[in-house]
C-alpha cells in the first residue's frame, strides 16, 4: 500500500487552496485530464482484503478519497456539520466538606475579555446538573454532558467557576479537573475531536474575589485550584476556554496517490469495515495558470 498520506498532501496544498479544492483555472495552458480513469478487477471485496486500483492517463496530481466516514469527496469542503456535542471530564474533590463549590457553565455572549468584568458582563448558563461531579472520590467521571442545545451559536465558551467561602471550621475545596474533552458525534458516525485534552481549549484563568487564590496554569492532562485552608476568605474564580464553534469541522481528508515524483500507475488500500463504499479519485493538472481536474468514482461493496 502507498503510505503517502495526507502529512505529505500538505506540501501540496501550498499549491492548491485546500484539500478540498476548488477547480478554477481560465487559461488554455492548463490541459484537462481527460485520459484520467481509474479501474478494478471486482467491485466485490472482503473486509481487509486489498483492493487494487489500476490508474490510466497522466495527470499530475491524484488524491483518494476511500468513502470512509472522515475521508469522503462529498464532505471535501465540509465545515460545519450538525451533531451531538458532548463533553466529558474527571473530577477529584479533596478537602472539607463545602458544597455546590465546582460548577459548569457556558456562555454564548461572552466577549472574550477574560477579567472580572468581562465576566460579570456575559450571560452564563449553569449546565452542572448535566455532569457528575466528585463528592470526595478521586476521578469521578462526569458521564455525557450533552450540550447540543448551544450548538446553533456561532461560538460558545465554556469554564468551571469555583466558589469558597470564608469558615472557621472547613478549608475550601481542592478541585482537580482531568481527561477533559469535547468531541461532535456527527449524524454519519463519525466522531469528531472539538477539544481533545485540557491544553486544547486555552484554558484561561479569571480572579473575581480574593486574588490569593486563582486556578492553576492548565497542564495538557488537568486543571485546579486550592481554595485554602480555614479562614480563608470569600473566594470566586474561573476558568474559560477560548470560544469554538460546536458546528465546526475540518473538511474531510485525501490520500495523496501521485505527484510529480511518484508516477505510480497502481494504489493499493484495505477496508476494514463491511459496507458499501463510494471510492473517488481526482486527477488534477497543474501549473502557474491553474489547475483542471478529473474526478472518477467507483462504488465497491466490502463483505
Amino acid at each position: 500500500m502507498n503510505n503517502m498520506t495526507i502529512s505529505k498532501f500538505k506540501y501540496i496544498a501550498l499549491i492548491f487552496s485546500a484539500i478540498g479544492f476548488s477547480v478554477s483555472c481560465t487559461k488554455d495552458e492548463v490541459e484537462w485530464p481527460t485520459d484520467f480513469d481509474v479501474k478494478t478487477e471486482k467491485n466485490v471485496f472482503i473486509v481487509d482484503e486489498p483492493v487494487e486500483f489500476l490508474l490510466s492517463g497522466n495527470p499530475n496530481f491524484v488524491i483518494f478519497y476511500s468513502g470512509e466516514n472522515g475521508k469522503k469527496y462529498e464532505n471535501a469542503n465540509r465545515t460545519k456539520a450538525d451533531g451531538q456535542q458532548i463533553i466529558n471530564f474527571e473530577t477529584s474533590a479533596q478537602n472539607g466538606n463545602q458544597v455546590n463549590s465546582l460548577a459548569l457553565m457556558i456562555s454564548s455572549d461572552f466577549s472574550g475579555t477574560y477579567n472580572a468584568q468581562g465576566v460579570k458582563s456575559a450571560t452564563w448558563t449553569d449546565i452542572t446538573s448535566r455532569a457528575t461531579l466528585s463528592m470526595g472520590t478521586a476521578n469521578v467521571k462526569s458521564g455525557d454532558v450533552d450540550i447540543s442545545d448551544f450548538a446553533s451559536e456561532d461560538q460558545v465558551y465554556i469554564a468551571f467557576k469555583f466558589t469558597g467561602e470564608a469558615s472557621s471550621t472547613s478549608p475550601q475545596r481542592q478541585w482537580t479537573i482531568r481527561n477533559f474533552t469535547l468531541h461532535n458525534n456527527l449524524t454519519d458516525g463519525t466522531v469528531y475531536p472539538i477539544f481533545a485534552n485540557i491544553s486544547a481549549p486555552n484554558w484561561l484563568a479569571v480572579n473575581v474575589l480574593n486574588p490569593a487564590v486563582g486556578w492553576a496554569t492548565p497542564s495538557a492532562t488537568q486543571l485546579s485550584i486550592n481554595g485554602g485552608p480555614v479562614n480563608t476568605p470569600d473566594n470566586e474564580d474561573w476558568i474559560i476556554s477560548s470560544a469554538v464553534g460546536l458546528r465546526n469541522i475540518t473538511p474531510d481528508r485525501a490520500t495523496l496517490v501521485r505527484d510529480m515524483t511518484t508516477r505510480s500507475n497502481s494504489f493499493s488500500y484495505q477496508f476494514s469495515t463491511p459496507g458499501k463504499y463510494t471510492v473517488t479519485f481526482v486527477g488534477i493538472n497543474h501549473t502557474v495558470y491553474g489547475e483542471r481536474s478529473q474526478v472518477r468514482e467507483i462504488n465497491l461493496e466490502i463483505q
